[in-house]
């Protein structure tokens, strides 16, 4: 005969552990669910969409998205060590966000700039300089077109190299471009893993 009473604290028993089981697994789900549902940041959703595809379309509209704009000005040395040319360059570079393939990425800009002679008076030893006035009339270049994207070694970043200018021992006045403004922009980035 059946021990009624000790079936019944069986029945007992697996029912908690069922009910425990079940609330284990509705633990898991609303954790999962929840994790899903966390506010996105727009940016790095955007970052990581942009690494799911492979390349990308330019425009005058997201130029800016992947560029921006630099003026820089450094010291050169000789093969002896002595410094002897100061540069300026202008230039877009590719933002530190995104890696692309120099070589199968093709980009087209079309681009205007003015520019007029300064003074510019240099300490080589020093490695400091300073500019006069600007002189002379304003010339403006319109529709200059830049279609290679190449890289900068010392730097290491993609560019669109605009417009360099040197300046060495000899020189007293230089040209200085400004106004930079941007036309029209075609073509694509293509993006690789690193």
């Amino acid at each position: 005969m059946y021990n009624v009473k000790k079936i019944r604290n069986e029945d007992i028993i697996l029912k908690k552990i069922l009910a425990i089981l079940l609330a284990l697994v509705i633990m898991c789900f609303t954790f999962v669910a929840c994790s899903d549902n966390t506010d996105k940041d727009p940016e790095n959703t955007e970052k990581t969409e942009q690494n799911a595809t492979d390349s990308v379309e330019l425009t005058l509209e997201n130029f800016d998205t992947y560029f921006e704009f630099v003026e820089e000005s450094f010291f050169t040395k000789d093969s002896s060590g002595n410094v002897d040319a100061l540069r300026f360059r202008h230039y877009y570079k590719l933002k530190d966000d995104y890696k692309v393939d120099v070589e199968k990425s093709n980009i087209e800009i079309v681009y205007n700039h003015s520019y007029r002679s300064r003074p510019v008076t240099v300490d080589f030893n020093n490695e400091t300089f300073e500019f006069g006035q600007k002189s002379g009339e304003k010339k403006t270049i319109e529709n200059r077109t830049i279609n290679k994207l190449t890289m900068i070694n010392y730097k290491d970043c993609a560019i669109l190299l605009l417009q360099p200018d040197k300046v060495d021992k000899n020189t007293k006045e230089t040209l200085f471009y400004d106004d930079f403004e941007l036309k029209s922009v075609k073509g694509t980035l293509y993006f690789t893993a690193e």
